[in-house]
């Protein structure tokens, strides 16, 4: 009798560990829904773990939550990840552009600022590898979100004055918590 008890105890304990792997791997493995396949066509599968991490897309661009309070700018359809930044004040879309204030710089330790940053973008029609130096990194990133096309500016006086004000108003933004 105390046998066939463990032997119950033993078989419920597996179909219930059974159970959770199988949620666990729909989870994990589940494709997009209806409305985030429409709005995101390059957005490929698992690319966030579940929907609720996708927190926009247009065009070849989402952004998603990657980690408690880090935000992901990926260009889908050419794959890569444009940057990672810590606070969702610092871009903005207009028109059919997003601006993003990239403040990687602020980031570097004083032996990383001695040494090459390598980054991949989008110019020119074609995916490019980059060798920085640290004086070369830019801050300032315009993306055109329907074709991912990047353009990259290290100081104000190189963009245009309504794309100046645009990165003005993300660089003074207040920081939320």
């Amino acid at each position: 009798m105390n046998n066939k008890k463990y032997k119950r105890v033993i078989t419920t304990c597996i179909i219930i560990i059974l159970i959770l792997l199988i949620a666990l791997l729909l989870l994990i493995f589940q494709q997009p829904s209806d409305k985030i396949s429409k709005d995101c066509p390059y957005l490929k599968p698992n690319t966030y773990i579940v929907d609720s991490s996708l927190i926009e897309c247009f065009g070849v661009i989402s952004i998603g939550l990657v980690f408690q309070d880090q935000f992901e700018i990926r260009d889908d359809k050419n794959d890569y990840t444009i940057a990672i930044i810590d606070n969702r004040d610092k871009i903005k879309k207009v028109n059919n552009n997003l601006f993003i204030y990239y403040p990687i710089k602020h980031f570097f330790s004083k032996e990383e600022k001695l040494q090459p940053y390598y980054k991949d973008f989008f110019v020119q029609g074609e995916s490019k590898h980059f060798k920085f130096t640290f004086d070369e990194v830019s801050e300032y990133i315009q993306v055109e979100i329907s074709t991912g096309e990047i353009t990259l500016y290290n100081t104000y006086k190189q963009m245009p004055d309504d794309v100046k004000s645009i990165f003005q108003d993300l660089e003074n933004q207040k920081i939320s918590e």
